[in-house]
């Protein structure tokens, strides 16, 4: 028998191999059937709506605010269900300022495959959904963002979103929170990298249809809204002059008061330097276009002399000159892209939008100022001020009778008596009065009848004829000697208003009370007139004078109950014609002039006008 070998024998020794385990499949779990309708394996659901989380609100604002420069962007992380692109989570992207391209690619790449590995690790949300950039003055429109977008919709599922945040809007008070994705026609333009006038006809292009926005809603959680309402409430025991130690409670704010008229001076500033761009583009536009027509007119050039020399060979019988490429004799550049001339566009439409809306906030809170100001002032002079003083100009509401002016006392001259030595000259029958219905007598002094209180028929008493002028003056010489006992009548007289008071002769009727009045028509704003009336511009109304009111027969203490008050009036001015009704009391006009309702007024001439000189008015 063979001795066996010593390394038959050290292989003797060794454990046996076990057989290979084949390796795991993959099992599938199926995916139950209320969820076969949410969950969208294949992409088939359209996006629909873009869900914010709280967490990723309060994310993108504090690093739009702690970022060095107004660049601030990252990565957003969620799913997709039923249509709906629920953002659960973010993180930033480093921004390296100063570096190269590069550099700065690659060191953000490596920053990008680090937090998703860690978020991996932690089973977090890992698919991104599309990124967020921060910008002010809602200016968002840059080659960086078109870029990204479209590499994402290319690659992500559903194209991916982009998140538009506004540092400006967040600095007043509102979280600016807006989602975008790229046009299909603009995706298909630049999938060609054809920008070109024609291309921009065809795809129907302008800066508007760029990008197309996407319904966005935050949802914030019970923990977050708690916070949020611990942050608006003061904490107990602390004063109003404390300083907040806890950090509890967000201190008063006074933004309210602030016009934001340093947010205008510099949205100016970039709307200049948006046209200043922009006006630069055209140029460079303007001068490619020109480099391109002249090098396509030497090329055309060419051509027809090769073909009039072609022809001119074929005249003599020679064989014609072979066509040649122009484009390698003549290097025609290709028609410049207009993208730059659409995102300017784009970025000057959004400074104007963010000048619009600041300007108008700014305008609004100083309207709203000087309206509470101009309240406050105007209710201190209210009481500061009797009731009983009012503007002489505006007599609108006027419910308490003014004091009229007290009479003025005129001297009259002592009578003579009559000496009984004297005989009475017999009077002259031309110099007889008749009676009070009589033609008015043409001399220069009227003579008065008053009726008399006796029951007996006899003559009305005839006064004393004037006498001649005597040598010895009287012993008090007085300018009012021979003033009027009452006042004249017009001598053209009219029907007088009827009136308790003015039953008696037309004789004892004052000036304004008889006749055809003249003086000047104005207008007002109506209202609560002085006779408890209120009235619209659009009612045929006037106010009379305050003398004419004051001292029309049967005026008493209320000014409401005042004859006057409901009297009609027909005033013409220059053929026109207008019927008011008396329902107010002007303190400014004088006693014959009259104060329309704008509607009564235009029936006489345009407001325009302003006053009606030499305007007539009767008694109806």
């Amino acid at each position: 028998m063979a001795a066996t070998s010593m390394a038959a024998a050290l292989a003797a020794t060794l454990p046996a191999p076990s057989a290979v385990a084949p390796a795991p499949q993959p099992t599938y779990e199926a995916i139950p059937p209320s969820m076969a309708k949410v969950i969208d394996i294949e992409a088939e659901i359209p996006l629909t709506c873009v869900q914010l989380d709280g967490l990723v609100v309060s994310k993108i604002i504090k690093h739009a605010r702690e970022a060095p420069s107004s660049i601030a962007h990252g990565l957003l992380l969620g799913l997709d269900l039923d249509g709906i692109l629920e953002v659960s989570n973010s993180f930033a992207l480093p921004h390296h300022a100063g570096e190269e391209d590069e550099k700065s690619a690659k060191a953000t790449a490596r920053h990008q495959a680090s937090m998703l590995r860690a978020l991996k690790e932690v089973q977090a949300d890992d698919s991104v959904i599309g990124f967020y950039q921060a910008m002010t003055l809602g200016a968002f429109y840059n080659q960086t963002l078109v870029d990204t977008q479209a590499i994402h919709q290319e690659k992500l599922r559903h194209g991916g979103i982009v998140i538009v945040h506004d540092l400006s809007q967040a600095a007043r008070g509102n979280a600016s929170f807006r989602a975008y994705r790229l046009t299909a026609a603009f995706l298909d333009a630049y999938k060609k990298s054809n920008f070109s006038t024609a291309s921009l006809m065809s795809h129907r292009l302008t800066f508007s249809s760029i990008l197309e926005e996407v319904p966005l809603k935050i949802r914030t959680n019970p923990l977050l809204s708690a916070f949020l309402g611990t942050l608006t409430q003061p904490s107990a025991g602390r004063g109003v002059g404390e300083e907040r130690k806890d950090g509890s409670s967000l201190g008063p704010s006074f933004s309210v008061l602030d016009l934001g008229t340093g947010g205008v001076t510099r949205n100016l500033e970039q709307i200049v330097e948006a046209v200043d761009n922009y006006r630069t583009e055209e140029n460079n536009l303007s001068y490619l276009s020109r480099q391109i027509a002249r090098e396509k007119a030497k090329a055309e050039n060419y051509i027809a002399k090769r073909k009039e020399e072609n022809q001119a060979r074929v005249a003599q019988g020679l064989a014609p000159l072979p066509e040649e490429d122009v484009s390698r004799l003549f290097k025609i550049p290709p028609e410049p892209s207009r993208l730059e001339s659409l995102l300017l566009l784009g970025q000057l439409d959004g400074y104007g939008k963010s000048l619009e809306s600041v300007a108008s906030t700014g305008l609004m809170s100083f309207t709203k100022c000087l309206v509470l100001f101009l309240s406050f002032v105007a209710s201190a002079q209210a009481l500061a001020t009797p009731h009983a003083v009012r503007s002489p100009h505006h007599h609108r509401a006027i419910a308490a009778r003014v004091a009229a002016p007290a009479p003025i006392d005129i001297p009259a001259a002592p009578l003579r008596r009559r000496q009984n030595t004297k005989k009475c000259r017999q009077r002259p029958s031309s110099s007889v009065q008749g009676p009070p219905s009589a033609t008015p007598s043409s001399s220069s002094v009227p003579v008065v009848v008053k009726p008399t209180s006796t029951t007996h028929a006899a003559p009305p008493p005839s006064p004393t004829p004037p006498k001649e002028t005597p040598t010895t003056p009287p012993p008090a010489p007085s300018p009012t000697t021979h003033a009027k006992p009452a006042p004249s009548p017009t001598t053209a007289p009219a029907k007088a208003p009827s009136s308790g008071n003015t039953s008696g002769s037309s004789s004892n009727l004052p000036s304004f009370l008889v006749g055809t009045q003249t003086g000047d028509g104005t207008f007002y704003s109506t209202g609560l007139g002085a006779c408890g009336i209120t009235n619209k511009d659009t009612d045929y109304i006037a106010a009379v004078s305050h003398l004419l009111f004051d001292t029309f027969p049967g005026a008493g203490v209320n000014p409401n109950l005042n004859p006057v008050c409901n009297k009609r009036i027909k005033a013409t001015y220059q053929g026109k014609s207008v019927t008011i009704t008396v329902t107010d009391r002007c303190t400014g006009c004088a006693i014959t002039d009259l104060d329309f309702s704008p509607s009564a007024f235009d029936q006489l001439a345009d407001e325009s006008v302003g006053r009606l000189h030499g305007m007539t008015w009767d008694w109806l």
